[in-house]
């Protein structure tokens, strides 16, 4: 009886060891060919102890790096809202370019449904994803806001008017102080599978670092 049963554990602990080594290698494979029709992939990596969670959408951790995204603001919360069965994400690109601006040293760190993003933005590349003419600088961060100034010019005259980068009914939105903020905004971001809390920003050589905070939601 004894050796039945340990001729029959032998398979069975193989099979688990070889389900523990395979699975999240399947998973990173994956989610790398999915990454690569908007961006360049280096290196992806999955982590679930046991293995087998995997099966039902659910990991210990995720990580990504990349040499360059290409992606807009949608694309960025499907990737969240695909890695919400992950208790950790941990994503990083080295160029990323949303829409017309190019940032540079994105990341992305999940942790249960808390997310924070930062990257990096230079003077130039933002001034090459504007219209000519018009100039944006940020001023002034706090309270989960950032302050920018915006001018243009027109007929030789130039205009400069304030602007506020901010968390608005889970979306992030950009709004003109004074009168003109009561008259119109513009949405940036706004997606019902996530929602952003804050926003921060502080000065680094040659433009800024913008910081953001946001929470997943449940989406029904």
């Amino acid at each position: 009886m004894l050796r039945v049963t340990l001729m029959l554990a032998v398979p069975v602990a193989a099979g688990l060891v070889a389900t523990q080594l395979l699975l999240p290698r399947i998973a990173a494979r994956r989610l790398a060919e999915e990454l690569r029709s908007s961006g360049d992939v280096d290196l992806v990596r999955v982590r679930a102890m046991p293995a087998l969670k995997l099966l039902f959408d659910r990991a210990d951790s995720v990580e990504i790096r990349m040499s360059e995204a290409r992606a807009g603001t949608g694309r960025l919360a499907d990737l969240l809202d695909e890695a919400r069965g992950a208790q950790r994400l941990d994503a990083h690109a080295a160029r990323a370019r949303l829409g017309p601006l190019l940032a540079r040293d994105l990341r992305v760190f999940k942790q249960g449904d808390d997310v924070r993003a930062q990257a990096a933005v230079s003077d130039a590349d933002l001034a090459a994803a504007l219209p000519p003419g018009t100039g944006l600088r940020p001023i002034e961060a706090g309270g989960g806001e950032l302050i920018l100034e915006a001018s243009a010019g027109m007929l030789g005259f130039r205009a400069a008017v304030r602007a506020r980068l901010s968390a608005r009914d889970g979306a992030l939105v950009i709004a003109p102080d004074g009168l003109l903020g009561a008259i119109g905004s513009l949405t940036l971001f706004a997606d019902p599978r996530v929602q952003v809390t804050g926003v921060d920003a502080r000065r680094a050589s040659g433009g800024f670092v913008l910081a953001a905070h946001a929470r997943l939601a449940s989406v029904g």
